[in-house]
């Protein structure tokens, strides 16, 4: 059997690590390597930016009961996933409530973005997204587009961290999204205008609603922040139409 520790996060997160407690896995989640001290909490107001897309969401992680196997020599155990449960801390460390100013024209704006979509949108609950601040949520007819902002803190400082952390919130039981959340593919770099880097990974949703999820986090250069927009689609086209759109209307600033 495994020593207690830190392991690669068997949920997928190639970012992360995971706590073994000697008898299953736990929710504290680390990025891989030497942790940082605290800096504050992990979400807050307009700064740099991260989008997601997200097509009917929700994830799934370990439960403590899962079964586990060791590799030859000693190594991580390795566990199935078998249920959801509860998100570790930080996904519900953020001010959603919490908005700057925007000019009001039909645009999503919020965490230094802004993004559009091809057609009407009515405001969605913000506190659908606890992990994040200064958020609007628009729901067009098949999708869901959030705009948001988080924190740099020592659960991630950069978009290629940042992403596999939002990905364990959507993995755990979570108001956004429901569904099992699979990678299409590796995390990969991306260009978002006005930004100085960003990162986006791609997921399949499957389950009652199934659909398709992006996640990109943009480095629009500001010191404690990054950015945040999801897009939450359907299998519908109008769903995919919406998500495409905001993504590639998204933008660092106003």
């Amino acid at each position: 059997m495994a020593a207690p520790g830190w392991y690669p996060d068997p949920a997928g997160n190639s970012g992360l690590q995971r706590l073994w407690d000697g008898e299953g896995w736990t929710t504290q989640v680390r990025p891989v390597g030497t942790p940082r001290p605290r800096r504050g909490r992990l979400l807050v107001g307009a700064a740099a930016v991260v989008v997601f897309t997200v097509a009917g969401v929700s994830g799934i992680v370990l439960s403590r009961e899962a079964p586990f196997t060791e590799a030859a020599g000693g190594g991580a155990p390795k566990a199935q996933p078998v249920g959801l449960i509860e998100a570790p801390a930080y996904c519900t460390d953020g001010e959603p409530t919490h908005r700057a100013t925007y000019p009001e024209n039909g645009w999503l704006h919020g965490g230094g973005l802004t993004t559009r979509t091809p057609g009407a949108w009515r405001p969605g609950e913000v506190s659908r997204v606890p992990f994040a601040s200064d958020v609007v949520v628009g729901e067009t007819t098949e999708a869901t587009i959030v705009v948001a902002a988080l924190r740099l803190d020592d659960v991630f400082e950069s978009p290629e961290e940042a992403v596999p952390a939002v990905e364990t919130c959507l993995r755990a039981r979570n108001p956004l999204t429901s569904g099992m959340l699979t990678p299409a593919g590796k995390a990969y770099p991306t260009q978002v205008a006005g930004a100085r880097a960003a990162q986006r990974r791609d997921y399949e949703l499957t389950g009652s609603t199934p659909g398709r999820v992006s996640i990109i986090v943009v480095d629009a250069g500001q010191p404690e922040s990054l950015g945040l927009l999801v897009t939450v689609a359907t299998g519908a086209p109008d769903g995919a139409q919406a998500a495409a759109v905001a993504i590639d209307q998204l933008r660092a600033g106003q």
